[in-house]
């Protein structure tokens, strides 16, 4: 799976997990991954403007220093075939705490 994938209307990954108000934690191993947190859609918007969350929106708005220091922590988590056919709850359970 490849998660910097665009896809429909020119959304990434991250617009999706904003949006959709999944785990800040899916959006900071989504960063860590090299997702562009500054890529438009073909609406002209960001992720940080499809943010559903004040938390969201904070780790979204930082520059990119805080950013790096937010994000250092955070393992990339190693994922079968079939867990990424699972649902969201499913894949948010197999994030490292």
């Amino acid at each position: 799976m490849d998660v910097k994938a665009i896809g429909y209307d020119s959304w990434t990954t991250l617009h999706f997990a904003v949006r959709f108000g999944y785990d800040i934690e899916i959006a900071k191993v989504l960063l860590k991954c090299g997702v562009d947190r500054h890529a438009e859609d073909e609406d002209g918007e960001k992720a940080i403007d499809r943010a559903k969350s004040e938390e969201m929106k904070k780790l979204l708005s930082v520059g990119d220093c805080e950013l790096e220091e937010a994000l250092k922590d955070v393992k990339i988590p190693k994922f079968t075939a079939d867990d990424l056919n699972a649902d969201a709850e499913t894949i948010a359970a197999l994030l490292p705490k």
